[in-house]
């Protein structure tokens, strides 16, 4: 059995910016093998920006814990908020937006898992 509490989790500024908890990684100790994901909590505070990144060959999936904020995926820009789900594909250039008073919260689903080779983050 694996359970990870997010609330014990350490978090670290990720390349995008964005603060970042690893939840579950088939890389690390304790984790289920095989897994064709990872799964992590991301935080942006009020007026934090992710910076521009892709994965070519993942997909990601956000899912909005708390707060709102702005996702941008490719050309396209959407508001969002707790409780939606955003589709990311692979190769597309995102960013997200914190526009709320409080922590934008939310998952980052990606499969398959992700890999720092993988990402390439735009400045």
């Amino acid at each position: 059995m694996y359970i990870r509490d997010s609330k014990a989790s350490a978090f670290k500024r990720a390349g995008d910016g964005t603060l970042l908890s690893e939840l579950i990684h088939p890389d690390h100790q304790g984790s289920p093998r095989p897994l064709p994901l990872s799964i992590a909590q991301a935080v942006l505070r009020p007026g934090a920006a992710s910076i521009p990144h892709k994965l070519n060959e993942s997909i990601e999936i956000y899912y909005i814990l708390a707060g709102e904020g702005v996702v941008t995926i490719g050309e396209e820009e959407g508001r969002i908020r707790e409780g939606q789900t955003v589709y990311i594909p692979p190769s597309a250039v995102q960013s997200i937006k914190n526009t709320g008073m409080r922590d934008l919260v939310f998952l980052a689903i990606v499969s398959p898992a992700w890999q720092q080779s993988d990402e390439s983050v735009l400045s």
